[in-house]
């Protein structure tokens, strides 16, 4: 699913609706769409890959569970994080009281303890910081090769323009158009994601 795709828009708006009338196959879609993303961040900080699966799994179910009471302008991406990660935060804190009952190593409830506290003090915009440098790497490497090698000299190295011209013995006005357009790209690209964090950090539950 891209980015825009994941933004809250009336695209969105008419998926959560079917969704609250118990579209099955819309749920499925939604499913398919997220299971990756949520399953990356899970396994972050939960023990093994078998309990992040479990997770994921849970949340979903509850999506679908809760569906009835969703509001239509419900960022659906924000409502899954916030899910996977409350769930997450309940089973790290199980964990940590059946350590001090069973007597775990001390490394072993240290990491628990640790997983627990970094992922409490998650917020919207450290959750998506990953995927937003990811999105720049891929908006930089999609440029046309002029473009991209000149953003990277000059947006990377911090080379001046008549640095960059010299160097590729083009003129000015060249770089300088090559820097224009290559912008343009990024700012369309991003433009989505950015409206996304916003309206995230609007409805994460700290």
């Amino acid at each position: 699913m891209n980015v825009k795709e994941a933004c809250m828009d009336e695209n969105e708006q008419i998926l959560i609706l079917k969704l609250k009338n118990g579209e099955k196959a819309v749920f499925e879609s939604i499913f398919h769409n997220y299971y990756c993303v949520l399953l990356a961040f899970t396994k972050e900080y939960l023990p093994d890959l078998d309990v992040a699966r479990d997770i994921v799994q849970e949340t979903f179910i509850t999506l679908w569970e809760k569906k009835e009471i969703l509001n239509s302008d419900t960022n659906l991406k924000a409502y899954l994080f916030t899910i996977s990660r409350n769930k997450s935060l309940n089973y790290l804190k199980r964990r940590q009281l059946e350590n001090k009952i069973t007597n775990a190593t001390a490394a072993r409830q240290a990491e628990i303890y640790l997983n627990y506290y970094a992922l409490k003090d998650q917020s919207a915009e450290q959750i998506y910081k990953a995927e937003f440098e990811q999105l720049i790497a891929e908006g930089i490497q999609s440029l046309p090769e002029q473009c991209r090698k000149i953003f990277y000299l000059s947006r990377l190295q911090y080379r001046k323009n008549q640095e960059i011209a010299n160097q590729l013995n083009i003129s000015i006005k060249t770089v300088e158009s090559h820097i224009t357009k290559s912008l343009k790209i990024l700012r369309e690209k991003l433009s989505p994601y950015l409206q996304m964090i916003l309206s995230v950090s609007l409805h994460f539950i700290n």
